[in-house]
């Protein structure tokens, strides 16, 4: 699902579908197995020694294997106790594979001008296994729980079928134990009926995944979809001029107003606007995620403006209004910024930003998705040094102190002061901390002119 999701792309409202159909149909793909394919198997594993018993009753059975099984019970009742840890643990591995999961499908886009798609996708890779590994452990001793007493039950009343049919006991006849026997059949039967409905049901859901996003395309073709970066930490854009002459986006199904400004190397532009003018627009179109409709896009005398999206193509590193934040280190987050990048020039771009002390404070404990733990500033300091260490020489930020306290936004601000003159700096806000560290401000008020 993973591959085909960043294969394919995906506009952020296409994002709820598609967390709907990873968490409802995979879940019934996965109970499918469990409860279908896993049951039956354990289904016929029961039915084959009740078989054998009834094969070779004699007398009453029935006493004698409520006696020989109370221990067997005992044992059972303290081996769920031993259990109960592995179950935790595969509980909160799923959680966090969840929250990955759902990192990587809200935050594809900026993964994707990152060039860090592939990367994000092996860091999911790594917590499946995990998760997965801990799931099949805990499935496997529930499992056995589930199952071990109808299993010890009919092994008991085998051992007893062969004891009395080689003593002849007095015990008296065989109907008693024949009819316990028997009714031991009935649990097995029913999850047989029970296993071909979950079968059914997970296979009908897969087939729903692949015909929805063509998972198997997907697989065979992933390798070549989309080509890592290859700046490793250096960009191939040197830091210069930037025009935007005239361009305009869809925006709701209507063509937005057309854009026009020219920012220059190492200054910081803030552009201002009512909610709804196209400010975020601008910047997805500049990052090459929506399409324009027409005007021109140029770097450097570069034209842009029908450049693929990634790093190799367009001078761009984004850091959008939710930072976004997976699991691993602080060092690892800041490392999806750029390939290869070595641990000194990580750091330095924590440095840059002011981050070099949570980094430090953080050491190599490992973060959830979501980055939960940290503050909003923080997580904020640490999506701008990802910016900062892909070493992209323009910065577009949505909206980088909403949400955050005085004192954050101080801190982010001084960040980003501290970028003037080496990076160009485009700041979308409503707020007017980021005006008073503007060398220029664009307006997005007022209507759209007249389209012809």
């Amino acid at each position: 699902m993973t591959a085909a999701i960043v294969l394919q792309g995906q506009p952020p409202s296409a994002a709820a579908a598609s967390l709907a159909a990873i968490t409802v149909r995979i879940r019934d793909v996965e109970r499918g197995v469990d409860e279908g394919v896993l049951a039956a198997a354990r289904a016929i594993a029961h039915l084959v020694p009740l078989a054998l018993a009834l094969l070779f009753l004699s007398s009453r059975l029935a006493i004698a294997a409520i006696l020989l099984l109370t221990p067997f019970a005992l044992l059972l009742a303290s081996a769920r106790r031993f259990v109960r840890s592995h179950h935790a643990r595969s509980a909160r591995l799923a959680e966090e594979l969840h929250s990955a999961v759902d990192e990587l499908v809200r935050h594809l886009d900026l993964w994707r001008t990152y060039g860090a798609a592939r990367r994000v996708h092996a860091a999911l890779g790594r917590a499946g296994d995990e998760a997965g590994r801990a799931a099949a452990r805990a499935e496997a001793t529930r499992g056995l729980i589930s199952g071990a007493n109808e299993v010890l039950a009919a092994a008991a009343l085998l051992g007893l079928c062969v004891w009395i049919e080689r003593a002849q006991p007095a015990l008296g006849g065989s109907l008693v134990a024949f009819a316990a026997v028997f009714f031991m059949t009935y649990r097995p039967l029913r999850d047989l009926g029970d296993a071909r409905t979950a079968i059914e049901r997970g296979a009908a859901s897969l087939d729903a995944l692949e015909a929805s996003v063509q998972v198997g395309a997907a697989t065979s073709e992933f390798e070549a979809a989309e080509p890592e970066s290859v700046q490793g930490a250096r960009s191939r854009f040197r830091l210069a001029r930037l025009s935007v002459e005239g361009l305009r986006f869809v925006v709701g199904g209507a063509i937005g107003r057309p854009v026009r400004f020219t920012a220059e190397p190492g200054r910081i532009v803030a552009i201002v606007g009512p909610t709804g003018s196209g400010k975020t627009t601008l910047l997805r179109g500049l990052l090459g995620l929506v399409p324009a409709t027409e005007g021109e896009l140029r770097y450097d005398g570069e034209e842009l403006t029908r450049a693929g999206v990634g790093p190799d193509e367009r001078p761009f590193a984004w850091v959008p209004q939710e930072a976004a934040i997976v699991s691993g280190t602080i060092e690892e987050n800041v490392g999806l910024g750029a390939k290869d990048a070595p641990k000194e020039e990580l750091r330095r771009a924590l440095a840059e930003v002011g981050g070099l002390g949570l980094a430090e404070a953080r050491g190599q404990a490992r973060i959830v998705a979501g980055g939960h733990e940290l503050s909003g500033g923080e997580r904020q300091i640490v999506a701008l040094a990802r910016a900062v260490a892909s070493r992209q020489p323009v910065l577009l930020l949505d909206e980088p102190t909403s949400g955050l306290d005085a004192e954050a936004e101080a801190r982010v601000l001084t960040a980003l002061e501290a970028q003037r003159g080496s990076r160009t700096i485009l700041i979308v806000t409503h707020r007017p901390g980021p005006l008073r560290i503007a060398d220029e401000v664009i307006s997005f008020e007022g209507p759209a002119p007249a389209q012809n």
